[in-house]
């Protein structure tokens, strides 16, 4: 549900070629020599001594001398540039609205793309779940997610009845919703449940509503099904997220929804679920990591810190993540620590980019939260 709108930002002006200045033309004169020339002479012939003194003197001096030239400026600070160790990724600027990090809510509208990789769920499923209509859609590559996930769910725990009872929504679909909602219990009640048009995850394609639904009919919570913790762990294990948790109302907007559970990919949904955070904190708590200061470091032990964007490759195996806010062009630069794997960029849809990289093997878990990042955490979500 949203109130607002993320717009794109625009455009900035192409940059203008710089015009090369006309250079200076001297006039010789032929008639001879004469006074005037011979004075001229002298005084550049003075210039030339007095300087190659002064050139003299300052190599003489050396590195402790008074006066420097800018290339000797530019040399020492040529190390610093080469210590920050870092290579550049390009990106569409556009992009700041696509992604399985994009945050969809009250107050940032889904900005939908003139192409999706949406395929149809029932014509892909497996007998591991059940869906609740034949024309529901969902991000393909979440749905080949979710149908590895259940695969191992039905056969460790012998639970096939998980059902998918929503995923992807159109504008007009959730207008329709939201409207029946409305006649039905009054909009105030609606707003808890139903976001409004434009502003739903269920647009993303990331998102689906999942119960059990027995072979007699019968559907129940999810809640109710004696594997439910091993659903939870697989869900959170294969990147998603409970999306409306209980206790952050406040935030979200929406009421406790135990069934509605967003992707968001691995590490986040291992950070989100250690931290406590729900989504919109922890799209907040990201903006304290920029490639011009400290990363999100979670090592191969799966303990967070915070560590210097330059020192992320020293750090030992392990996974860095940080914001890069979006440039005014057609085109946004990113910074990469040297020795990176091949980055996962996803936008925000709140001005920025999201960078995830690996350093050899991705954690698997997270174990425990660092003294600097618990601070941060408490000025996002501060404990009761």
């Amino acid at each position: 549900m949203n109130n607002g709108q993320n717009r794109r930002p625009e455009a900035a002006p192409a940059r203008s070629k710089r015009k090369r200045g006309r250079s200076l033309k001297y006039v010789r004169r032929r008639d001879g020599l004469n006074a005037g020339y011979i004075i001229f002479a002298a005084v550049i012939v003075l210039i030339l001594a007095v300087s190659l003194f002064f050139i003299f003197r300052g190599k003489a001096a050396g590195p402790s001398a008074p006066e420097q030239t800018g290339s000797e400026t530019a040399e020492q600070t040529l190390p610093e540039t080469e210590a920050r160790r870092e290579t550049f990724i390009e990106v569409p600027t556009a992009d700041v609205a696509a992604g399985d990090l994009i945050l969809v809510n009250y107050d940032h509208a889904y900005v939908f793309p003139e192409k999706d990789d949406l395929v149809n769920v029932y014509e892909n499923k497996t007998d591991d779940f059940k869906v609740a209509y034949s024309y529901y859609m969902m991000d393909r590559h979440v749905l080949d997610v979710l149908i590895s996930l259940t695969r191992e769910l039905s056969e460790t725990t012998g639970e096939d009845d998980l059902t998918v009872n929503s995923a992807y929504r159109s504008l007009e679909e959730q207008r329709q919703i939201y409207d029946e909602y409305t006649e039905t219990w009054g909009e105030e009640t609606a707003k808890l449940y139903v976001a409004d048009p434009g502003y739903s995850e269920h647009h993303t394609g990331l998102a689906a509503d999942l119960t059990l639904v027995r072979d007699d009919g019968t559907a129940l919570p999810i809640l109710q099904s004696a594997a439910y913790d091993e659903i939870i762990r697989l869900l959170r294990d294969n990147g998603f997220i409970l999306r409306y948790p209980e206790g952050k109302k406040e935030v979200t907007r929406i009421e406790t929804e135990p069934w509605h559970f967003r992707y968001v990919g691995l590490p986040h949904s291992l950070i989100i679920e250690k931290t406590g955070l729900c989504f919109e904190e922890y799209i907040a708590f990201l903006k304290n990591f920029t490639p011009d200061g400290n990363v999100l470091f979670l090592s191969t032990g799966g303990r967070l810190s915070s560590v210097p964007f330059e020192e992320a490759g020293s750090s030992g195996g392990g996974c860095a993540i940080y914001r890069a806010a979006a440039g005014t062009g057609d085109v946004t630069k990113i910074p990469v620590p040297d020795g990176a794997d091949e980055p996962s960029v996803s936008g925000d849809n709140d001005g920025g980019f999201i960078v995830t990289v690996n350093f050899g093997a991705s954690p698997a878990r997270v174990t425990g939260v660092g003294d600097d990042v618990s601070a941060i955490i408490k000025t996002i979500a501060p404990s009761d």
